[in-house]
C-alpha cells in the first residue's frame, strides 16, 4: 500500500458518511454488525483514506509560501478554490497583489471540486527575487459522493481482512467490487474513486 507521510487531517468519516449510508448500498453480509461496529469501522476507513490522499477533501484554508521563478506562471501547493489575499515579500517589506493582475487557471468547465492550482501574473513576472505568500482556500464545500463510496468500498474491505468472511460484494450504481481472500485495505476501485485527491504518492 502507498501512504502519502506529509498530508495529515483529521476528519472523523463517520460524521459524513453515515450508519444509513452504509446500509443503504447493496451489501452481501455473512455478519451481523450493530451501528457502533459500522461507525467505528468508517472510521478506520476514513483514517486509512487519509493516509493515501493528497489534498484536502472538505474546505479548507491554506498558506502558501512560494519563491518567484522569473516566470510568468506559478504553481502552488494545491487547487484553488478561492483566492483570499496575495502578498509579495521583499526582504522585509510586504505588499499586497491586486486581483486584477492575477488570472487563475481551471482544469475543465466544471469549478466542482477542484480547480487547478497554476497561477499567471498579467502584468510582469513572478520575481525570483520575491517571496510570494498565496492565502486561498481549497476542498470541497460538501463530503463528495466520490469519497463516500470510497469510504463505504474501504470499510467493507476492512471488514473482509479482519473476518476473513463477511461482505463478498459492494454494488455502488454501476460499479460492482467482489471482495476475494487477497486484497489491499483500499481496493482498486476505491483509489479510482478518490483519484482526485491523490496527486502524489509515497512509499512506506
Amino acid at each position: 500500500m502507498i501512504y502519502n507521510k506529509d498530508f495529515k487531517r483529521n476528519y472523523q468519516f463517520s460524521e459524513y458518511v453515515s450508519v444509513e449510508d452504509f446500509k443503504s448500498y447493496p451489501l452481501s453480509l455473512d455478519i451481523e454488525l450493530t451501528d457502533a461496529q459500522i461507525k467505528f469501522i468508517l472510521d478506520n476507513a476514513g483514517y486509512v483514506i487519509q493516509k493515501v490522499i493528497t489534498r484536502p477533501i472538505l474546505l479548507t484554508p491554506v498558506v502558501d509560501r512560494v519563491t518567484g521563478n522569473d516566470n510568468y506562471n506559478i504553481m502552488v501547493r494545491y487547487p484553488i478554490n478561492a483566492l483570499n489575499k496575495l502578498l509579495e515579500n521583499y526582504g522585509t517589506s510586504s505588499e499586497e497583489v491586486a486581483d486584477e493582475y492575477i488570472k487563475l487557471s481551471s482544469i475543465s468547465m466544471d469549478t466542482s471540486p477542484l480547480y487547478s492550482n497554476n497561477i499567471e501574473k498579467l502584468n510582469s513576472v513572478w520575481d525570483s527575487e520575491c517571496i510570494y505568500e498565496f492565502q486561498y482556500t481549497t476542498g470541497s464545500i460538501t463530503f463528495p459522493s466520490e469519497v463516500k463510496m470510497a469510504t463505504i468500498l474501504t470499510a467493507a474491505s476492512i471488514i473482509n481482512n479482519q473476518e476473513r468472511k463477511g461482505i463478498k460484494s459492494v454494488k455502488i450504481a454501476d460499479l460492482q467490487v467482489n471482495y476475494s481472500q487477497e486484497f489491499d485495505i483500499i481496493p482498486p476501485e476505491a483509489l479510482s474513486l478518490l483519484s482526485d485527491w491523490i496527486t502524489k504518492q509515497y512509499v512506506v
